[in-house]
C-alpha cells in the first residue's frame, strides 16, 4: 500500500518499508545543528579554574619564604602595578564586625594586616584581597577570609578597582590556627604574579 504521506507534486507517494530518497532537485531540509556555545563557555570557566588552582599550588609559598624578607611595615614594596605599605597588624582577634548579619568569629583568631595599595601603572587595575598570602614560622600558607573583612573595609574585602595614581586602604584577614603566629605577607598584584614578601614582625 502507498502512504498517506504528501510527496512532490509530480512524483508518487512513498511506499512504506521502503528506503527513502529525495528526486532529484527536491531539497529535503536538515535538522539544525546544536549550539555549543553553552557547553563551550563552560569548559571555559572550568578550565580557568584548573589552571589558577594550579597556580596556586606550583612553587608554593613556603619555598619562597624561607628567604629572608627585607622588607617590614611601613616600608613601600612593588609587586607588578601596585606599590603596597603594610602599616598596622594586629593578632589574636576572635570575633570582628558588630552587625549581628556580618559578624564572623575566629576557627582559630584572626590576624588583621592593614596596608595602602596605589597603582603605580598607566591603566586601571584590580586589587584582589583573595591572591595575598600569609605564612607561619612553620611556613604554612594562609588564605584571606573575605567574609571577615566585609565587617572592616566592605569596599575592598571582595575586589577593588583601581585607576592609575590611586591609592586604596585595605584590611586583610587571616583565619590562623590557636598559637600560630603570621611571620610574613606575600603580596601580589594579581593571582599569576610573582609576589614581594614583608616580614609582619
Amino acid at each position: 500500500m502507498f502512504s498517506t504521506e504528501s510527496s512532490p507534486e509530480g512524483y508518487p507517494p512513498p511506499v512504506q518499508g521502503q528506503p527513502q530518497y529525495a528526486p532529484q532537485g527536491y531539497y529535503v531540509p536538515q535538522p539544525p545543528k546544536k549550539s555549543h556555545k553553552v557547553r563551550n563557555i563552560i569548559i571555559g570557566v572550568l578550565v580557568f579554574f584548573v589552571i589558577a588552582a594550579m597556580a596556586a599550588n606550583m612553587g608554593g609559598g613556603s619555598t619562597k619564604q624561607t628567604a629572608a624578607a627585607d622588607a617590614g611595615l611601613n616600608t613601600p614594596v612593588r609587586d607588578g602595578s601596585f606599590e603596597f605599605v603594610v602599616t598596622n597588624v594586629e593578632r589574636g582577634i576572635g570575633t570582628v564586625g558588630d552587625n549581628p548579619y556580618l559578624q564572623k568569629n575566629a576557627q582559630g583568631a584572626f590576624t588583621i594586616v592593614h596596608l595602602t595599595v596605589k597603582n603605580i601603572g598607566d591603566k586601571p587595575e584590580s586589587f584582589v584581597p583573595g591572591s595575598q598570602k600569609v605564612f607561619d614560622a612553620a611556613g604554612r600558607e594562609f588564605t584571606n577570609d573575605a567574609a571577615a573583612a566585609l565587617n572592616l573595609e566592605a569596599e575592598t574585602s571582595l575586589l577593588a578597582e583601581i585607576n592609575p595614581g590611586n591609592t586604596v586602604t585595605a584590611a586583610v584577614v587571616f583565619d590562623l590556627p590557636a598559637g600560630s603566629d603570621a611571620k610574613t605577607i606575600e603580596l601580589h598584584d594579581s593571582l599569576f604574579s610573582g609576589g614581594v614578601v614583608v616580614k609582619l614582625d
